[in-house]
């Protein structure tokens, strides 16, 4: 069985292209989903969960791989 082959640089660009287009996507629909349901006095509850906690995952993997990052540079 064959393993998984190491990106070359155009393959690391467009995957990263395709996560940062669709995560923009993702944050739009969510928002535009919040601003309607509180336009319309709906409770909030899913998209706004989904939109902080969302948010709050990106946030924290992002701050431990800039800790980890700054720990073997040293």
């Amino acid at each position: 069985m064959k393993g998984f082959r190491k990106m070359d640089e155009m393959e690391k660009y467009i995957s990263f292209k395709c996560v940062f287009w669709t995560y923009g996507y993702m944050v739009a629909f969510l928002v535009v989903w919040v601003a309607i349901d509180l336009f319309n006095k709906v409770s909030a509850s899913v998209p706004l969960f989904l939109f902080v906690t969302q948010m709050l995952v990106q946030n924290v993997i992002r701050f431990t791989l800039e800790r980890q990052m700054d720990g073997k540079n040293e």
